[in-house]
């Protein structure tokens, strides 16, 4: 499992989220786009950044099929860190992007595009400048913009001294449900709010938990998931949670062996079953996908080490019924993202890796209008988008 302050900003530095919103700039120091191969509609790579570090953490295809990134930047004159939002065309270009600071460091983790279509972002900002203090706060932010990026308004919410707010979601009364860890409790976070981001209800899940991702049931309620540990110094195992739409608990269930067991990513299937992804290691390291059938009874698992998958770190259902996955090849600082179609029992179909720089991550990706696929991702210093075809290239 993670660990609070020392996760946070390791994850900061390799980048798997203030009041005033600082508008686009030209210096030396601007946020590139820097074409790399490819260039049209169906398949481009391109690399997002400037001098200092940058890099993407979601995507989302918009209504005219162009992209909405969000992540982090240390360029464009920004205070240590800032949420960095990008919006490109149908092939990459960018059209605009809009920074959030709240002046230390800032980092934006997931979006989703509104009713009204602008954007919602969950992120985390720190209290204090990462250059004074050693102990670092932090707390869990909703940031709600407009459909040109300009910021409406913004709450932030500690549920302790080290918060951290991943995935949001917008629901079907116009408010927003977040999922989140309190690192320095070890609690896991679900937070309900209206449509303004003012807090409706708030569910903490205790006993070494982490949550990495939610997602909406068809029934209306959520499902968690992310690992658990007996002791803090034990094993995790993987953690699901399924709740209704006022957070009440329908049932929890843990998956786990000797080794230490992740959930990255979560969603449901047509039929109401959920697929979900993640990794695990000690002795080894290996990425996985499990489905599960609405009761959390397992239906199938799959490892992929004998395909050099170290770990998986979002998961997908595509419109064909099988499932498509982003993860990388190993743990250390010389690595391959890679994207991966797997089959309805959990099968790999094909892999496609990606490795333009020395360290490469991709940290989530979405079927588009033309059944090919789009991701946000990290290469070393720099935002990494790829846009695919169907078959993965």
């Amino acid at each position: 499992m993670k660990q609070s302050v020392i996760l946070f900003f390791v994850l900061l530095f390799f980048s798997c989220k203030k009041d005033n919103v600082i508008e686009d700039s030209t210096n030396t120091n601007s946020v590139g786009n820097d074409l790399i191969s490819g260039g049209s509609v169906s398949s481009f790579q391109r690399i997002i950044g400037g001098d200092e570090l940058d890099g993407l953490y979601s995507v989302k295809q918009v209504g005219d099929g162009g992209y909405i990134f969000c992540g982090f930047t240390e360029n464009d004159n920004a205070s240590e860190r800032d949420v960095l939002l990008v919006r490109t065309s149908s092939t990459g270009e960018t059209l605009w992007h809009k920074k959030f600071s709240d002046n230390f460091e800032d980092q934006g983790w997931s979006l989703e595009i509104t009713s009204d279509n602008g954007f919602i972002l969950s992120c985390t900002s720190t209290f204090s400048s990462t250059n004074t203090q050693s102990v670092y706060g932090y707390g869990g932010q909703l940031i709600k913009t407009d459909s040109e990026g300009n910021q409406i308004w913004k709450r932030t919410f500690t549920f302790g001294e080290h918060t951290s707010f991943n995935t949001v979601k917008q629901v079907d009364d116009g408010g927003y449900i977040v999922s989140g860890t309190e690192f320095g409790s070890n609690k896991g976070i679900l937070l309900k709010t209206d449509s303004e981001g003012n807090e409706t209800w708030r569910k903490l899940f205790s006993g070494n938990i982490e949550i990495n991702d939610i997602a909406k049931t068809n029934d209306g309620g959520f499902i968690v998931c992310g690992a658990i540990k007996s002791t803090p110094s034990a094993q995790s195992d993987i953690y699901v949670v399924r709740v209704t739409s006022l957070g009440e608990t329908l049932w929890t269930k843990t998956y786990g062996d000797e080794a230490d067991n992740t959930a990255r990513s979560i969603n449901e299937t047509l039929d109401g079953n959920f697929i979900i992804c993640g990794y695990n290691i000690n002795p080894g390291a290996t990425g996985y996908a499990k489905l599960l059938n609405p009761l959390g009874e397992q239906i199938w698992h799959s490892d992929y080490l004998n395909l050099n998958v170290q770990a998986l770190d979002c998961i997908i259902a595509t419109s064909d019924n099988q499932f498509v996955a982003v993860g990388r090849d190993n743990f250390g600082s010389t690595n391959k993202a890679l994207l991966q179609k797997i089959d309805s029992n959990g099968n790999s179909v094909w892999i496609k890796w990606f490795n333009p720089r020395s360290y490469n991550l991709f940290n989530e990706v979405q079927q588009t209008s033309d059944n090919g696929f789009v991701i946000a991702g990290y290469a070393f210093g720099d935002g990494y988008i790829v846009k695919t075809d169907s078959s993965g290239n």
